[in-house]
């Protein structure tokens, strides 16, 4: 049998060195929360190909974050860390990424994608009132994805294109 917090680990697929610490289920304010930690000692990996770095650290210290995550039925869900920071081998430190986290700031991936799904059919107004997400929010994290996506697009074959009266 699982405890509350090793069921929640599961869903969220949290595997080591990261656990779920504890849960707080207000059905008032109509939310759950879920905090994250990780075990002390653990190394982390990092990788920023800027800066030639690619390895596994320890927790140089650690910064509190939150994510948004899908609706635990019609609870509004948050994801909360201590996120480590690790030192470089230069003296720079830096913030490791989660593996639940998205682009977008404030939001979980799977959070993030279902977004990104109810976008291609949505109003993205209509998505914002209905989880309560600021309209901005929205667009910037559609542009994030949108960024990405044409970077890894290849126009080099690209001879003509078309633009009729309505696209300007």
């Amino acid at each position: 049998m699982f405890s509350q917090e090793e069921l929640f680990a599961k869903a969220l697929l949290i595997e080591a060195p990261w656990f779920v610490s504890e849960l707080k289920f207000d059905q008032n304010q109509g939310r759950l929360d879920i905090w994250i930690d990780f075990e002390r000692g653990s190394l982390f990996y990092y990788e920023d190909a800027s800066l030639g770095v690619k390895g596994e650290f320890k927790a140089y210290d650690t910064r509190q974050k939150t994510w948004r995550h899908l609706n635990f039925f019609q609870y509004e869900c948050y994801l909360h860390a201590w996120v480590p920071r690790i030192e470089l081998p230069d003296g720079k430190i830096r913030l490791v990424q989660t593996p639940w986290e998205g682009l977008s700031t404030g939001f979980t991936l799977l959070m993030e994608a279902m977004l990104m799904e109810f976008m291609k059919m949505m109003p993205v107004h209509q998505i914002g009132k209905l989880y309560g997400i600021s309209d901005h929010k929205l667009w910037k994290m559609l542009k994030q994805y949108n960024h990405l996506a044409r970077a890894e697009e290849d126009y080099s074959q690209v001879k003509v294109i078309g633009i009729d009266e309505t696209a300007v």
